[in-house]
């Protein structure tokens, strides 16, 4: 059951993530800022969108939270694209945070398995060019 309290608390990870995100996107030289405003500016209006009445939508809004998924999908892109164009030290923050955030799900969770996976092949070595290219 998803309650109120986690339904905030998602709300404020979010913001935080948010806001670190943005302040990556302003290190970044200007031609390459105007995408990532421009989904960051998105992330913001889904997350602050709700029906505003009570409504069955609304309902379903609140207790699937899926608003605040589709945020953090967008979120996630916007920080794959900030890797794709850093350098190595806005890079190293940027895993930070993915390593962060990863901490912060089940242990079972398919992201979680999937990051250790990643990490584990950087730490040996075997991480292909063709896996950082087009994905797996």
């Amino acid at each position: 059951m998803v309650s109120i309290k986690m339904h905030t608390e998602w709300n404020g990870e979010l913001s935080k993530a948010y806001l670190q995100t943005s302040e990556q996107v302003r290190l970044l030289p200007e031609s390459k800022q105007p995408e990532l405003r421009a989904l960051l500016d998105e992330v913001d209006h889904i997350a602050k969108s709700r029906p505003r009445t009570m409504s069955l939508r609304r309902l379903n809004e609140w207790w699937t939270g899926t608003h605040i998924e589709a945020s953090w999908n967008l979120l996630h892109q916007v920080q794959l694209e900030l890797l794709a164009t850093a350098h190595l030290p806005q890079m190293q923050e940027l895993f930070e945070i993915v390593i962060e955030h990863g901490e912060t799900l089940p242990a079972k969770d398919p992201a979680r398995i999937q990051l250790v996976s990643f990490i584990n092949e950087l730490k040996s070595g075997s991480l292909k060019d063709h896996d950082i290219e087009g994905g797996r």
